[in-house]
């Protein structure tokens, strides 16, 4: 059975992240920025298409919006919700943060600068820690070979 007749939109999603990924110039500062945009997306929307969306935007158990000084914690790997913790505690994220890290999804990865990702890099660092968790909670221990794409032989 083709996975493209099966899934068409996921695998078209996975067919522009691999071109979109073998346009990058491996030479340049900053290749592992696009890099990292790119895959951070492409498991955003790979999660979106299997029906697990995650929203940095609204509270998904009110429906409010996030509140920039607000505390939120991921719950069960779907969404946001206020926290009563602090913001030191682990996976907990400041409203602000995360409406920063849906803000730099949509940055167009040929657009982003190395001084953007210097700028943001704990966030960065924290959306791959996030959609490490949404993937591992929804695909299991079966994980996405995604690494093997890039190592050199």
């Amino acid at each position: 059975m083709c996975i493209g007749c099966v899934f068409p939109r996921t695998f078209s999603i996975y067919q522009s992240t691999l071109i979109s990924l073998s346009k990058l110039d491996n030479t340049a500062a900053h290749f592992s920025v696009q890099m990292a945009l790119l895959l951070r997306r492409f498991e955003l929307q790979l999660l979106l298409q299997l029906g697990y969306g995650l929203n940095f935007e609204t509270d998904m158990m009110t429906g409010d919006d996030i509140v920039f000084n607000d505390v939120y914690e991921l719950f069960d790997a779907s969404g946001f919700v206020l926290s009563n913790r602090s913001i030191s505690a682990p996976d907990t994220f400041i409203g602000e943060d995360l409406s920063l890290m849906s803000s730099l999804l949509e940055i167009p990865f040929e657009d982003i600068t190395i001084d953007q990702f210097r700028q943001h890099q704990p966030l960065f660092r924290q959306l791959k820690l996030i959609m490490q968790t949404c993937l591992h909670r929804h695909l299991g221990d079966k994980p996405l070979k995604s690494r093997e794409l890039f190592r050199t032989a």
